[in-house]
């Protein structure tokens, strides 16, 4: 892994980093549990503890020999050695607390090396709270607000507040999380503490372009700066993080970032209206995607069944659209972005590219200006190519012609904050509420709503989102009936498919029912 010095000089400006959980960024050769740690600390920590280097179907122990019957996912240790970097109470000359910095990656959920081994049968279970990387501890990690009552009474606790095995990695995480912020609150320093948390990537078409593998949640805590409760539902990237950060803590980088620090925008109200419409692009293998507002364009490059697209495998297979060239309109024809389950912008039938030539054309230009600024053959400049708006930060915004043959044009940036650029690995986005705007940039026209129309849709929205929240308490009553069953797993997995099943038909029948509603106000108020 190469750690740009900017980076490291972010870690430096803390006395004390630590890094915690799964790493899954470099390949050792010759592992051992203490070489990884050494070379991990040249990425810019100071400790390294608690570590899993790889996801556990690949991981050794700290001799090198295969973890089966070892150890598996051991997340009260690995919380266990994040607290006990927290209450190090390291002072300065005047008595202050240290500032610190620890990036916690917890191992589940995860498909590797299924959670539920590490909590069936209790006390049998052939993993346990001693089971780690490191070694075999000599006793259960102390955990408050998780093993106060001992490892074993932890997760059968556990087991007993799920209502099948999906939920056991979520609870555990939860509970580790809930763990860390008792211990910064029994420090005083919780509120004087940024706390970001953020899952990786989607699951349901996970390692593909597609936004339900794209898109991730992402939660940010410091009072200094957030009140409880605030949103942004703008479109940012998981490149903004260093810029961010850099702004929080007041570096100026000595170079162009790839990313953004949205600190400004998240601090203006209104937000900038360029944000409406920033561009966010992602690669994967030879796919490549941009998303501005509302619409994105997603070019496939091949459609080989033997697998050298992954975003065409997976889509097929889920029932996406995999066509070479797809445009969607992630609002589905509204100013917000469609979040429903059950109403899927990107599945087979909804690439509106075809009907679309204009707009496919203006993108699909945008994504080539991209492919051109980030090809590794000239590294001289990587400007982001954008869709321009008036209160953008770009220094000579030049706005898109409506032409449909009219070029993207480069955009150079004006701060040492730096534009996106895109991510090799895919770059997660957020959930815009901007709409694309007037042809002035290339962009379809919206039509003109009327009050009725937004009053018929929200009506058809309020019904929907009640309905599904009943949907949902009901499904949460019949799953606890599966309980039961108590030790009898296979009838208890038996009942919980059924209940599922039910659940996901039903969920489904009311997404149906809110698209007719919403054609209905479509059709009596055009």
């Amino acid at each position: 892994m190469l750690v740009h010095e900017e980076y490291i000089k972010l870690l430096k400006c803390f006395p004390l980093t630590k890094v915690t959980g799964k790493w899954h960024l470099s390949k050792f050769k010759d592992y051992t549990y203490t070489t990884a740690q050494t070379e991990i600390k040249k990425c810019g920590f100071d400790f390294v503890d608690g570590l899993y280097v790889e996801n556990l179907e690949e991981l050794k122990t700290g001799d090198g020999e295969n973890n089966d019957d070892i150890f598996s996912h051991n997340m009260e240790w690995v919380t266990s050695e994040a607290i006990k970097f927290i209450d190090d109470d390291q002072k300065d000359e005047d008595g202050n607390n240290v500032p610190f910095f620890i990036y916690f990656n917890p191992t589940v959920p995860h498909g590797a090396h299924a959670v539920r081994d590490s909590f069936y049968p209790q006390p049998n279970t052939k993993y346990n709270c001693r089971g780690t990387p490191r070694e075999v501890l000599t006793e259960d990690p102390v955990v408050k607000t998780m093993t106060d009552n001992g490892c074993t009474a932890y997760r059968a606790g556990v087991v007993d507040r799920a209502e099948d095995d999906d939920d056991l990695g979520d609870i555990w995480i939860d509970d580790a999380i809930g763990a860390l912020i008792q211990t910064l609150k029994d420090k005083n320093v919780f509120d004087n503490t940024v706390f970001l948390f953020q899952h990786d990537h989607g699951m349901i078409v996970k390692g593909s372009l597609y936004e339900s593998s794209a898109r991730i949640p992402m939660f940010f805590h410091y009072p200094n700066l957030f009140q409880e409760g605030f949103t942004f539902d703008k479109a940012v990237s998981v490149l903004d993080i260093g810029p961010t950060l850099f702004d929080i803590t007041g570096i100026v980088p000595s170079y162009k970032l790839d990313g953004i620090s949205w600190l400004s925008a998240v601090s203006t109200s209104p937000t900038p209206v360029w944000w409406n419409e920033r561009c966010i692009f992602a690669e994967l293998d030879h796919d490549r995607s941009v998303r501005c507002g509302c619409y994105k364009y997603l070019l496939i490059d091949n459609q080989d069944a033997n697998g050298n697209s992954d975003t065409y495998t997976k889509g097929k297979k889920q029932g996406y659209s995999v066509e070479l060239e797809n445009l969607f309109d992630l609002c589905d024809g509204t100013t917000d972005y469609v979040t429903e389950k059950t109403n899927n912008m990107e599945e087979n039938g909804k690439d509106v590219s075809s009907a679309n030539p204009s707009e496919t054309e203006t993108y699909k230009k945008l994504l080539q200006c991209h492919i051109d600024r980030t090809s590794p053959q000239d590294p001289t400049g990587y400007d982001a190519c954008e869709l321009s708006s008036t209160n953008s930060p770009i220094s000579t915004p030049t706005l898109l012609t409506s032409s449909p043959t009219s070029s993207p044009t480069l955009a150079q940036t004006s701060s040492p904050t730096g534009s996106p650029t895109g991510s090799p690995t895919g770059s997660p986005t957020g959930s815009p509420t901007g709409s694309p705007t007037g042809s002035q940039n290339g962009l379809p026209t919206p039509e003109p709503t009327s009050r009725k129309f937004l009053i018929c849709i929200r009506k058809i929205e309020r019904v929907n989102a009640r309905k599904k929240e009943e949907l949902k308490i009901l499904h949460k009553k019949r799953m606890r009936g599966c309980k039961k069953f108590g030790e009898d797993i296979v009838k208890k997995k038996k009942c919980t498919n059924k209940k599922k099943a039910q659940y996901k038909k039903e969920a489904k029948r009311l997404g149906r029912a809110k698209k007719v509603g919403l054609r209905r106000c479509k059709t009596k108020f055009p």
